[in-house]
């Protein structure tokens, strides 16, 4: 479960670092970076969705 959290993690970081530089030197066009950053959010709410799952049910009693 950790390896999947910190996969989606890495992802969502990227999703939202990567656009910007990718549109100023031009290899994606601007609907194309906010897309990106967009989806960047929503997989960074899915990996604190997991984050709280796995801090919930696997915590060790």
């Amino acid at each position: 479960m950790k390896i999947l959290v910190s996969l989606v993690s890495l992802i969502a970081f990227l999703l939202v670092v990567l656009p910007g530089p990718l549109y100023k030197y031009g290899v994606v066009d601007l609907g194309l970076a906010f897309t990106g950053f967009r989806y960047g959010v929503y997989v960074g709410g899915a990996a604190l969705v997991l984050l709280l799952v796995q801090l919930i049910f696997m915590r060790k009693t």
